[in-house]
């Protein structure tokens, strides 16, 4: 896989939850995180389709 598609869509550590003493337990891997890291622009763009079928479907 290419470094920068691996960047992107993918991370090595996830934190799947918090000890007793509340450390964070991290487990390693490679897990796909592509939500995560794009959200901003999932939102963005679901905004701004909202708004485009808001103006034609008057």
């Amino acid at each position: 896989m290419h470094p920068l598609t691996e960047r992107i869509f993918f991370t090595r550590k996830v934190v799947i939850g918090k000890d007793l003493m509340g450390n964070p337990i991290e487990a390693e891997g490679l897990f796909f995180n592509w939500f995560d890291r794009n959200l901003v622009w999932v939102v963005l763009s679901a905004w701004s389709a909202a708004l485009l079928l808001a103006t034609w479907c008057k």
